[in-house]
């Protein structure tokens, strides 16, 4: 008899208490909306956002890359939306910089491949130093003073991976970075497309 008070007091209490957690949680009505102009990861995309990333080649990673770089009050147009890509190409750069400086650093990166990071090395430098001279250019859309920036971004996000074809047999440990990049390169220049068509 004292198991069974045991068992039913035991069940008593876990009901008591999944009732509590029930009750304890928002339902979700409650939860606050999100305002249209938010980012994908907090509420809805910007109509204008929407717009051109689905006239990009990466229309996801398009808007996954700008949506978080939109200000709470910004109004979003095509030049903004460039100005956002590069930017994000900028900060996703400084990341594969960051992971590469950590694998060269690695002892026990084979030579060969250091080789081949310090490739990289240098082609992201050179993708922020054109990024940076893209910048000026895009509120008086000139094309031709833009669009040699924005291609040269992709070819020295290709030399990193030609670096890993050509000086070694191994797989690039950069491949995954390098496809995130070139996809956001690829973007800016649809991007740019969008904006002077």
């Amino acid at each position: 008899m004292a198991n069974a008070n045991c068992i039913i007091l035991a069940l008593s209490l876990v009901a008591l208490l999944s009732l509590h957690h029930v009750e304890a949680r928002p339902s979700p009505s409650a939860a606050p909306t999100a305002p249209d102009h938010l980012t994908s990861s907090r509420g809805a995309v910007p109509p204008a956002l929407k717009a051109v990333c689905y006239k990009t080649e990466f229309p996801n990673v398009c808007i996954s890359k700008i949506s978080p770089l939109i200000g709470l009050t910004q109004k979003t147009n095509p030049t903004l939306i460039l100005h956002l890509g590069l930017k994000a190409l900028a900060r996703e750069t400084h990341k594969a910089i960051n992971q590469t400086k950590t694998l060269f650093n690695d002892p026990n990166t084979k030579p060969e491949i250091a080789d081949c990071l310090m490739v990289c090395l240098e082609s992201y430098d050179d993708v922020l130093q054109n990024n940076d001279k893209a910048i000026p250019f895009i509120p008086g859309k000139d094309v031709g003073q833009l669009e040699a920036p924005l291609d040269a971004t992709i070819t020295m996000i290709n030399d990193c991976n030609d670096a890993f074809t050509e000086l070694t047999t191994e797989e690039s440990p950069l491949k995954k970075i390098n496809q995130n990049l070139l996809a956001i390169a690829k973007n800016n220049v649809g991007i740019w497309n969008a904006l002077t068509a």
